[in-house]
């Protein structure tokens, strides 16, 4: 795929906007891009690449390609959200953290009086314990801060991580996603 009317559903469509320009030349270039972009045609909206889908409440990454009329879009924005991985994370890391917290505890004592473990066991299976709490912190304050560009449309929503877009594209992009809208509707 070299031009970008290949993309778009009728032949006399004209590009107005793109989110992910980057992206976009990659996908052009190469036939495929790691990460998702959209293109806004003055009638629809052309959905590629990597993008998030809301299950259960969480976003889960897939492969997308939607093609959305301009007058289904209801509306755009960004929102923080929890990522199904880094939850799965979060559990995985209180589930190490838990194990470590009960070997240590056992190290103290079998029951018996004599110590399981030495003490400089002790010291190594504390210290475990410390970097895997420190790391499931950590993971946690980040998975606070995933911020997302979603797009509703008729019923359902897409969305971008906005980590790998220019916030100055993702702005304009949204801006004449709505301007376009509003001319659609007049």
């Amino acid at each position: 795929m070299n031009d970008v009317y290949s993309l778009f559903v009728d032949a006399d469509e004209e590009m107005v906007a793109v989110f992910g320009e980057k992206y976009f030349h990659k996908f052009l270039e190469y036939g495929f891009s790691g990460k998702g972009f959209c293109v806004l045609s003055d009638r629809r909206l052309y959905c590629c690449g990597k993008c998030y889908h809301k299950v259960c409440g969480l976003y889960v990454a897939h492969n997308c390609r939607y093609i959305i009329n301009v007058g289904d879009v209801a509306c755009t924005g960004t929102n923080s959200a929890g990522m199904a991985v880094m939850i799965l994370l979060d559990l995985f890391f209180a589930g190490v953290w838990l194990l470590l917290v009960a070997l240590s505890v056992a190290a103290v004592n079998t029951g018996t009086g004599y110590p399981l473990f030495s003490f400089r066991d002790v010291a190594v299976i504390s210290g475990g314990l410390l970097i895997f709490a420190l790391a499931a912190g950590i993971l946690y304050f980040h998975r606070k801060k995933t911020e997302l560009f979603v797009i509703q449309y008729a019923g359902n929503e897409v969305a971008f991580l906005t980590l790998f877009y220019p916030r100055g594209e993702l702005m304009n992009f949204e801006k004449k996603l709505h301007v376009l809208k509003n001319k659609f509707f007049a």
